[in-house]
């Protein structure tokens, strides 16, 4: 077993600083960035650490090598995460991927037909960096949510946006347009120090190299933070959606949970210390909505005035967000779901008069 790991840990683009954050919180050393990536190394271990604890990342790239030419890949050993028998599958990116593929199919399949775990290859004129993917399914699936809920947002992103409003557990934090739940319930995760891949199970389980105790340790809790954590909907069915998912989770008795309109917010219990209030807000893309839109930004804005003076705002928005009526001091460009958004952030002054 080499005396260091190095890997890829791959996240949405826009998400970068927050899993870098993640990766030295989980012993890592940080080596070059890209956009939605970025290479970490640390001792035997460390990528275990990073698919258990990291909330951001959306898999780990396990860094098995890197070669100049195609008939270079027969001297790579495999050895460390192929157990004799196992499946391989392949996948190739990059400018030379086509030069690569036949040799890593011919290399890969005197060991096994193709499917399982999965060898990639990433492809250029100066040469081709080889990876096991660790993770096996992508990390946003954390084991608890079988019920998604209308437009709901990957777990990897909410947690990347919470970590982008540098919301810290402890702080009170209120999504009022919860929907399925998917902010409160990663909120209440690290309110109570439970880490998001303690429910499911990795590609690196299967690896010859692995040894069972780094998961124990990595799946031992952190320090709890507890705090109010609220999230509203004005949909019924959506919050039942929220408390069946929070129950999976583990997680229902540290959440508050109420059906209200995000336009006619009440103020928090007295004594409430200023926290985060955030929202995914409707995008609408179909014709005739946007009028809509803008009379429910127009009333958020306005309710979160009201209510919540001093309190910072996180909202998720396609475009429009001059039309809450709030003073923006920070805008992160990310894509949800195929399109481009602004996670528009600031701080709710009073309401005038």
């Amino acid at each position: 077993m080499p005396a260091s790991e190095r890997a890829l840990v791959q996240c949405a683009a826009g998400l970068e600083d927050g899993l870098a954050r993640e990766l030295v919180a989980c012993g890592a050393s940080l080596g070059s960035r890209q956009r939605g990536g970025i290479w970490a190394e640390g001792p035997p271990g460390t990528v275990v650490r990073i698919n258990v604890r990291s909330r951001i990342a959306e898999r780990v790239l396990l860094h098995l090598g890197t070669v100049q030419r195609p008939d270079a890949l027969g001297a790579l050993s495999l050895k460390p995460v192929h157990a004799p028998g196992a499946t391989l599958g392949l996948e190739m990116s990059g400018d030379a991927a086509g030069q690569f593929r036949p040799v890593a199919q011919r290399w890969l399949g005197t060991l096994a037909k193709p499917a399982g775990c999965t060898i990639v290859i990433h492809a250029e004129a100066s040469g081709a960096d080889v990876f096991v993917d660790s993770s096996g399914e992508p990390l946003h699936l954390r084991g608890y949510r079988e019920e998604p809920g209308k437009a709901p947002l990957k777990e990897t992103l909410a947690a990347g946006l919470l970590a982008a409003a540098r919301w810290a557990p402890g702080t009170p934090l209120w999504d009022i347009t919860c929907g399925s739940g998917t902010f409160v319930i990663e909120a209440a995760e690290q309110s109570r120090g439970l880490w998001p891949g303690r429910q499911r199970v990795f590609a690196f389980e299967w690896f010859p190299s692995f040894d069972p105790a780094w998961l124990v340790e990595a799946k031992q809790p952190g320090r709890a933070k507890p705090g109010l954590v609220r999230g509203s909907d004005l949909n019924a069915g959506a919050l039942g959606v929220s408390r069946r998912n929070a129950k999976r989770a583990g997680v229902f008795e540290a959440l508050e949970l109420e059906r209200l309109d995000a336009t006619k917010l009440p103020p928090p219990p007295p004594g409430t210390p200023p926290g985060l209030v955030l929202a995914n807000l409707p995008y609408g893309q179909r014709v005739g909505e946007q009028d809509e839109l803008g009379a429910l930004y127009r009333g958020v804005g306005q309710a979160v005035r009201r209510a919540l003076p001093g309190w910072r705002f996180a909202f998720l928005v396609e475009r429009g967000e001059e039309r809450l009526g709030l003073p923006i001091d920070q805008v992160v460009e990310i894509t949800n779901g195929g399109l481009r958004c602004r996670f528009v952030q600031g701080v709710c002054p009073a309401s005038p008069g």
